[in-house]
This record gives structure tokens, sequence and C-alpha cells, in this order.
């Protein structure tokens, strides 16, 4: 049997990759394209909560754009893509990603809500990916324990139960919601 060298792809070439399967759904991992289960209905509810509490604060101060389900690149050479399934850009930088489609302006805060299918290394891969590409803020919202892991440079994940109040830092100020908020 031979085996058959795989060419690392590069984050450019994955954005023009076809849809994937309707089953699945995909990430550039270290140049080779890793296919994931679609979300579960719990999944896209939780999405939907998170997405309409952070968009309605972030809408009501005028202070950026929140966007569901985005690319972002986390590494080169080789090249990673991580989809955050929330992101928050703070408006000053939004222009730059909206008019040239870039994925390379990292969010301000990207959020990974866990489904069914996914690790806690898997989730905490993904956070680190994040971190080291200079997102700010990242939370990793756990439905089935209905709770948050916080993520900040340089710092341990502090794990926020349903019982305490999620606050935005000094990424986005004034931002609280209770954690059980997340999961109604």
């Amino acid at each position: 049997m031979t085996a058959t060298l795989q060419r690392l792809i590069t984050a450019e070439e994955f954005a023009e990759f076809p849809e994937p399967e309707p089953e699945q759904h995909d990430e550039l991992v270290r140049g080779i394209i890793a296919y994931y289960p679609l979300p579960t209905v719990r999944h896209g509810h939780t999405s939907a909560d998170v997405g309409y509490l952070l968009g309605k604060y972030v809408d009501q101060n005028d202070i950026g754009v929140v966007t569901m389900r985005v690319g972002v690149v986390t590494g080169r050479n080789p090249d990673t893509v991580r989809a955050a399934d929330l992101a928050f850009w703070m408006k000053q930088r939004w222009p730059r990603c909206i008019e040239r489609d870039d994925w390379t302006v990292v969010p301000d805060i990207a959020i990974d809500i866990r489904d069914r299918w996914d690790t806690p290394e898997l989730t905490a891969l993904r956070a680190r990916d994040f971190l080291e590409a200079g997102v700010r803020l990242v939370w990793v919202v756990e439905p089935d324990s209905r709770s948050v892991m916080v993520y900040r440079p340089g710092e341990r994940g502090i794990e926020y139960s349903e019982t305490d109040t999620l606050d935005g830092g000094d990424v986005l100020p004034g931002f609280t919601c209770p954690v059980a908020s997340l999961f109604e």
C-alpha cells in the first residue's frame, strides 16, 4: 500500500472551498480541513439566546457588532481557521473586517458553544487558538452543565455556574447577565 501525502492548504484556499456536506461543518486546523457534525438543536438555541443578550447590549450601547458562525484565522504556516459560534468586534475595528471580508481581523470576544460531540480538550484548544491569535476574551458556553468557562490572555480559565453573573470585563464594559439567562 502506498501512502498519499496530503498537501496543506492556506486560509485563503480554504475560503474558496465549496460548502461542506449537509450534515457537516468545518474548520481548517493546521492546514487540514477538519469536519464536524452539524450543531444540535440545543446548541442552536443556546447560540440564539447568547447572541440575543449580547447583541441587544451591543446595539443599545452602539459599541460594535456581533456575528454568528464566523471564521477567524488563528494561525499561519500551517494555517488554522477556527469557527467562532458568536463573535464581537468593537465598533472602531469592524469596518476593516466587513470591507475586505477579512478573517484575519480577530474579534475582541469569541464565543464557543460546546456541543455534545465536542470534547473538553477540543474546546480548550479552540480557546487557546483564539487567545494566541489576539482575541481578548473567550467564553466557552456549556449547555449541559449550564456554565461558562471564561478565558483571558495569560490567565487560567474561570468557570461560572448558573448561579453566577457573567460580565464583559474591560473588553465589554458594563455588560452583565446571569449565567442562567443564557440557557432559557
